[in-house]
This record gives structure tokens, sequence and C-alpha cells, in this order.
């Protein structure tokens, strides 16, 4: 399913627990190149503590605001 988008984005609610690492891991196993990856939240945590080689693809760093004044 993951091959069939132009974009993924990870992070909100995904929680920094064993199951959000292995997302974080199988996600930059499986991105191709053409894909944008748009990186919030939780996974931007993630990342800064495994420190993974970053994909080949388009990596956009992104925080959203829950009330908008952040």
């Amino acid at each position: 399913m993951i091959e069939m988008t132009d974009s993924i984005l990870i992070g909100p609610g995904l929680g920094v627990d064993f199951k959000g690492n292995n997302a974080i891991t199988f996600l930059l196993q499986n991105i191709q190149r053409h894909q944008n990856l748009i990186v919030d939240g939780d996974a931007i945590t993630i990342f800064s503590k495994l420190k993974p080689q970053l994909p080949t693809c388009r990596v956009i760093l992104l925080r959203i605001s829950k009330n908008g004044s952040d």
C-alpha cells in the first residue's frame, strides 16, 4: 500500500514506544525516491533518538500546533 502514495505523513499520535520505532523503521525501509515524507510530532522524537540514515525521498519536518498559537 505504501508504494501507491505520493506523500506519507508520520508522527501525530504515533507514540515513542517500540511500536513507533518499528513503524519508522518499516517506513524508512519501504519509502520510494519519488515519495514525500512529512515528519511531525512523535516521529521527530524517534528520528532524533534513532538517528537513522535519511531516505533519498523529499523529507519535510513539520510542527503542527494543536491550538494554532504555538
